[in-house]
């Protein structure tokens, strides 16, 4: 039987995870839901001759459910997971995973001890790139890392916006956690917890944050950079830059390539330069909309919902996360180093 699918929310994001899910065959897409009455005659342009609700509540009762995504502006997130907790239901929840780190706290400490699968929407530790960078760094082939500089830009911000992505309260801020919150989830991935940090913000024509520089160290010791902006023109689609530095030489990486210098053999790779390009590592999405991360993800989540198994990128992982977020927000407002361990809120 495939994965009885609910998607709440036809914005973008819902859009695209409802055409992934289109091409699955263990999953289907059985009832969407979305506020706007309107969207409703959208859906069956799509091809979703299927139940339209504009209650969340309403087509939980009628339509009998596996799993669920939670495609809705962020400070709807907690409200919806809690309605969707009581019908025991799969939640995979678009990035962030709330407006705050409250909020994020609420959704984490319902699931606790539920036998239901909580995945949250990093899509970028499903790229081939960057997966592969993280497999790199598991076999240690730079020795101890010390030092990383990282970068994210995408062009979408260059007059004064309105609605509810550039309002805090709804949308928890600008930048950071709306975008670069990609990266972060990266580099958390990549060196694990961060123990201080120190952060600059500053908002060009947004009541929220245009861009941002972080300065990150964490426990490990590894010390890192972050330089982030939506208002910088020429990036049509959200470009990251990352370079790590280590004992045996250092990882260039980009979207489409990874440059690795090494002093002296390891793994596979032999001492000097190597590039590796993103046609290089296989095409593991049997789908292309938007990049193939949605694709591998999508497929991700159904096996892990009708195997049992942990997704790769869990509501816990979205929780850290929004720590790190939390933590360079306290640090911009108050013009101080956060000391993560003692200053923010923990799971």
């Amino acid at each position: 039987m495939p994965l009885r699918v609910g998607i709440i929310g036809l914005g973008k994001m819902g859009v695209l995870h409802a055409a992934q899910l289109k091409t699955i065959q263990e999953a289907e897409i059985v009832a969407v839901a979305d506020r706007e009455k309107g969207l409703g005659t959208y859906s069956k342009n799509l091809n979703l001759e299927i139940p339209f609700f504009t209650d969340v509540e309403k087509m939980l009762d009628s339509v009998s459910l596996d799993a669920v995504y939670i495609c809705t502006p962020a400070f709807t997130h907690s409200e919806i997971n809690k309605i969707c907790s009581n019908y025991n239901l799969h939640q995979f929840i678009e990035k962030p995973l709330a407006e705050s780190l409250q909020s994020a706290k609420k959704i984490l400490d319902l699931h606790r001890g539920r036998q239901t699968i909580l995945a949250t929407g990093y899509s970028f530790a499903f790229h081939p790139i960057f997966q592969k960078v993280k497999e790199l760094l598991d076999k240690k082939i730079m020795g101890r890392i010390f030092r990383v500089s990282s970068s994210t830009f995408i062009t979408v911000v260059l007059k004064k916006q309105s609605g509810w992505l550039y309002e805090k309260e709804k949308s928890g801020g600008g930048i950071v956690i709306n975008s670069a919150s990609h990266l972060i989830h990266l580099l958390w991935w990549y060196f694990g917890d961060v123990k201080h940090l120190y952060s600059k913000t500053k908002s060009l024509h947004s009541e929220v944050e245009d861009c941002a520089f972080v300065c990150f160290e964490f426990k490990d010791g590894v010390q890192a950079i972050m330089d982030a902006s939506w208002s910088t023109p020429g990036y049509r689609l959200q470009e990251i830059n990352i370079i790590i530095e280590g004992q045996n030489g250092k990882m260039e990486v980009t979207n489409d390539m990874i440059k690795i210098f090494l002093h002296k053999s390891s793994a596979e790779f032999k001492g000097g330069w190597t590039t590796l390009h993103k046609i290089d590592l296989g095409d593991a999405a049997e789908f292309f909309l938007g990049s193939e991360e949605f694709n591998i993800e999508d497929r991700h989540f159904v096996d892990c919902c009708l195997e049992g198994k942990q997704p790769l990128v869990s509501g816990k992982d979205g929780f850290e996360v929004q720590r790190i977020i939390e933590g360079i927000y306290l640090s911009a407002e108050s013009n101080k180093v956060v000391d993560m361990e003692k200053e923010i809120l923990h799971a």
